[in-house]
């Protein structure tokens, strides 16, 4: 929690972006830990505040709207009216960031999740996450083309494998052997390719939203080409990701 409270402070100094990544990527690590502990049958099983995922979803949405606001800079995109409908979504954020955020909201998540009787770890908790993603991974990947919800899903699976490998190798010894046959490595560019998917997938939807607005034809216009182009790429990315996904578990049968 040390380490959320700091990027917490970093935010809400500046907003500086590499913070609010580190951040999400860091709750996410949080998150992948406590998903484990539930396998562990602890009781209470430990969640995050209400007033906690608020601050979380805050962030994301800053995020969300720069990486939009950099891709339309970027690509010259001729679209006035959305940028600055962005721009004021970030605005708009930054705000209900300063309005939200405490250092109570963090005080009382640690202690919530300290308070919590936890029981000791045992490996057959992380053997049961580990066959139990393995198998959500291979169902999803058992349509031809899955949906954006289940590709979503992939990478949250795969993210929470690919934080617990990281885990278990550095502080849980006894456990690392049941990443022994998924390679990280593979996990890590997957996790990425689907990421970006993920971004590209959202940026779309929204500019597609966008354009039930009263807004000029023209700019309605390049919305439309541009969203058709990125339909296309996103259809031939799903197709690439699912036939990696597929060669990877294919791996972990060998």
């Amino acid at each position: 929690m040390g380490k959320i409270a700091a990027l917490c402070e970093d935010i809400n100094r500046n907003f500086d972006a590499e913070a609010i990544h580190k951040f999400r990527t860091s709750v996410k690590k949080l998150r992948a830990f406590l998903r484990l502990l539930e396998m562990n049958k602890t009781e209470p099983d430990p969640k995050l505040t209400n007033k906690f995922k608020h601050l979380y979803h805050i962030a994301g949405n800053i995020r969300d709207a720069e990486l939009a606001i950099e891709k339309i800079t970027r690509k010259q995109l001729p679209l006035p009216t959305y940028l600055e409908t962005l721009q004021t979504n970030v605005a708009h954020n930054k705000k209900e960031w300063q309005l939200h955020y405490s250092k109570n909201i963090l005080s009382k998540l640690e202690n919530k999740l300290t308070s919590c009787e936890f029981h000791a770890l045992h490996p057959e908790a992380l053997e049961h996450l580990v066959s139990k993603s393995v198998d959500n991974i291979r169902g999803i990947c058992k349509t031809a083309l899955p949906g954006n919800n289940e590709i979503h899903s992939l990478r949250k699976i795969m993210k929470d494998l690919l934080y617990l490998s990281a885990f278990t190798d550095k502080h849980w010894k006894d456990a690392a052997g049941q990443f022994e046959k998924i390679p990280s490595k593979s996990l890590e560019e997957l996790t990425d390719i689907i990421g970006n998917f993920n971004d590209q997938r959202l940026s779309m939807e929204q500019m597609i939203a966008f354009t039930s607005q009263n807004i000029h034809v023209k700019e309605k216009n390049a919305i439309e080409t541009f969203c058709n182009e990125e339909a296309m790429l996103l259809t031939e990315k799903k197709k690439h990701i699912v036939t990696m996904v597929k060669e990877f578990i294919g791996s972990l049968n060998n």
